[in-house]
């Protein structure tokens, strides 16, 4: 059994839940997956199953496709929704402002290592610190490269919070709570990531994916299989 199964991934559990629902419902050891989700984010999740499982450095570099809610005047502590509100302001957000401004991440962008991510500093990892209620400068956290392919806004809702949807096209290791930050950050803003959903890595699109709870009944040559 040496399968790709692309998964709709749902809020609230992590990509290594997924891997777990796999090896248990088909009794298999050897199943991996070819990029990290957070538990509050949904969408695409590939799967590898079997001998599949050494296509796993190639598909991890794939591109990624991402829609993400962005809400401003507020910020927190993890940068998205699951954490706590830290700081609040008003927020003046004009539509066509944050257009502009989104245009100015296209191509290649330096960021931040977030303290949530798995990145080592001083031989720990930063979100285990920051679980510690420890955070490193950003001074002193690492800087990588990456690419964003395309990026628009896609809706938006004036309010004493405004809210703005927008897709991102990116290079894999982009961190998107990151992006967030440095769009609010050019708008002289607050804001943290209010939702996140992978609508593609590389060829695998969300069209093409099965929920978690129906994978037994499609685990055949249908859709969300390869």
């Amino acid at each position: 059994m040496d399968k790709i199964l692309v998964i709709d991934k749902p809020k609230g559990c992590t990509s290594h839940d997924v891997v777990n629902v796999v090896r248990k419902k088909f009794d298999i050891k050897k199943v991996g997956h070819t990029g990290t989700l957070d538990p509050a984010a949904t969408g695409v999740l590939v799967v590898l199953v079997g001998e599949a499982t050494k296509k796993s450095a190639e598909l991890s570099k794939a591109n990624k496709e991402y829609e993400v809610e962005i809400t401003f005047g507020l910020k927190t502590s993890t940068e998205d929704g699951e954490g706590e509100v830290i700081e609040k302001r008003e927020a003046r957000i004009k539509k066509e402002e944050l257009r502009v401004v989104l245009e100015r991440f296209k191509g290649e962008v330096t960021q931040t290592v977030p303290m949530l991510a798995a990145v080592k500093v001083g031989g720990k990892k930063l979100y285990k610190l920051a679980r510690k209620g420890i955070e490193i400068a950003e001074r002193d956290r690492p800087k990588r490269k990456v690419k964003i392919y395309e990026i628009k806004l896609v809706g938006f809702w004036a309010a004493k919070n405004p809210k703005a949807k927008i897709f991102i096209k990116c290079s894999s290791g982009t961190y998107i709570r990151t992006l967030v930050q440095d769009i609010a950050k050019e708008l002289r803003e607050i804001a943290y990531m209010s939702g996140l959903r992978r609508v593609a890595v590389g060829k695998f699109e969300i069209k093409d994916a099965i929920l978690l709870d129906d994978l037994e009944n499609h685990f055949s040559e249908s859709d969300g299989i390869r």
